[in-house]
């Protein structure tokens, strides 16, 4: 599955399309992930889904400490899985208790669709393959990359931007190559020791 949840739709539509002040956007984007999320995260414990516990635990713990420095350093944070948001709506109104009213009356609206529509997107897209799921990102990237464009900022940002882009096609692919390399020693391994069985 992936992680889009409606805080990646809802933060761009609000800012670019609605003019809805960030700060607001974020916040309320904050608030409706942790629902959406968390209603799919509930979807798929009971669907038996097999996952990586080490990786949902190591990742959250992980994204604690980014969100809360985050948050404080960043202007515009989203948290895009739904424990992350969960403790990200917990720290914006709790700890830090600034969430305005506006934010709160958008969240109080939406709770019932995205507590929907999480565990049926989430049950959806375990019918589908993941090269189609993967589809669906980059066509969502790609729109929320041509209404930054449209917002017409300033060439400082888009070219802190096609750094971004650029850096990261380029660590996502060496990591590719580096666990095809890996995947290949460990299967020629493999049949080395299954020909020495057989050999004895």
């Amino acid at each position: 599955m992936t992680s889009e949840g409606s805080g990646a739709i809802a933060f761009p539509v609000m800012t670019l399309a609605l003019h809805i002040a960030p700060g607001i956007a974020r916040d309320y984007s904050l608030m409706i992930q942790s629902c959406g999320m968390t209603s799919a995260l509930c979807c798929v414990l009971f669907m038996k889904v097999k996952i990586e516990n080490r990786a949902v635990i190591l990742g959250t713990f992980g994204a604690i400490p980014g969100f809360i420095i985050g948050v404080h350093f960043v202007e515009s944070v989203q948290i895009i899985s739904g424990l992350n948001a969960v403790i990200g709506f917990f720290w914006r109104a709790v700890m830090m208790g600034d969430i305005s009213a506006m934010a709160w009356t958008y969240f109080s609206l939406s709770v019932p669709v995205s507590s929907i529509t999480g565990p049926l997107g989430s049950f959806l897209g375990s019918h589908l393959h993941r090269q189609v799921i993967a589809g669906f990102v980059y066509i969502l990237e790609l729109l929320a990359l041509i209404g930054f464009l449209l917002t017409k900022p300033s060439w400082q940002l888009i070219a802190v931007g096609g750094c971004i882009i650029f850096g990261g096609f380029v660590f996502f692919s060496t990591i590719t190559k580096a666990g095809n390399y890996i995947l290949r020693q460990i299967e020629e391994k493999e049949e080395k020791e299954i020909r020495l069985d057989d050999n004895v």
